[in-house]
């Protein structure tokens, strides 16, 4: 039976010569799926761009969030997954019915971190006939200059609902004169088995404490939950930040205001009264 809450786990193996973290979106992509109405390809994704994001997301802290977006011009279609600290995801694809020829995308990824106050990185990699896991891998290799083992995995029933989504990746730590360390030749000899094992089975036995033949030391657990930030007091404080004009034709034109989530498709309703209140609290700033 499938969990209804995700994870993920972080560690190291037990010569601490590579960062390995799994993660297991299979809930936050079915609910991603549903909400938007996604046909099966681009439901699955969906739920490779869910495992992308929470994997990027592994050693984010405090008030930290990830954000992913993929652009895809061939074929054409946008992904946008965020994660907190907190293993709280969201994410949305449009159009519903995009769909890949053998699963490859061109276009460009763009991953970005931020806090409660600025943003923290921006990194853009462009994606030439590739699946997202392969461009994915790039990224990854490109900004960290290290080499790395990554799967994504999405297993679908008939009708295109999330049966598992998930993935990891397996990165191998730089050379050090103290520390031990695996050459290139060594990491891809002793991990490199991995990517034809089912991915599904090698995040199971992460969390059990294994990795292949290996010993794997976990140092984090945590929950990847579906949570969507959305709310009646962001709305409004959105519209704090419209400005007097705006809101004052807000008011005369549209008798209110009414908006969407463009994640979880929430709508909210903000009364002529309310959008009077806040259009006198602007004008008394």
């Amino acid at each position: 039976m499938v969990e209804q809450q995700g994870w993920l786990v972080r560690g190291v193996d037990e010569r601490q010569v590579v960062r390995v973290i799994g993660v297991d979106v299979t809930d936050a992509a079915e609910r991603v799926r549903v909400a938007h109405g996604l046909w099966a390809d681009a439901a699955a994704l969906a739920a490779e761009g869910c495992a992308a994001t929470a994997l990027l997301a592994a050693h984010i802290k405090g008030e930290e969030r990830l954000s992913l977006q993929v652009q895809g011009e061939e074929p054409r279609v946008a992904f946008t997954g965020e994660v907190d600290a907190e293993g709280h995801i969201r994410a949305r694809l449009t159009p519903p019915n995009a769909s890949r020829t053998q699963g490859k995308l061109s276009g460009m990824l763009l991953a970005m971190k931020s806090d409660a106050k600025r943003e923290l990185y921006r990194g853009m990699t462009e994606i030439t006939d590739a699946s997202l896991e392969e461009a994915l891998a790039n990224h990854l290799t490109r900004s960290s200059q290290v080499d790395c083992i990554l799967r994504l995995h999405v297993e679908q029933d008939s009708e295109g609902g999330i049966l598992w989504a998930g993935g990891f990746y397996v990165e191998r730590l730089p050379e050090h004169e103290v520390h031990a360390f695996v050459t290139p030749e060594e990491f891809q000899a002793r991990f490199g088995g991995l990517l034809q094992r089912d991915p599904a089975e090698v995040v199971i036995e992460l969390r059990a404490g294994l990795l292949g033949e290996s010993g794997f030391a976990i140092l984090e657990e945590k929950a990847i939950e579906w949570q969507c930030r959305c709310g009646q007091e962001k709305v409004e404080a959105m519209l704090y930040a419209l400005g007097e004009n705006m809101l004052r034709d807000m008011l005369v034109e549209d008798k209110g205001a009414s908006v969407q989530c463009h994640f979880c498709n929430e709508e909210y309703t903000v009364s002529e009264r309310r959008i009077a209140e806040i259009l006198a609290d602007v004008q008394g700033n």
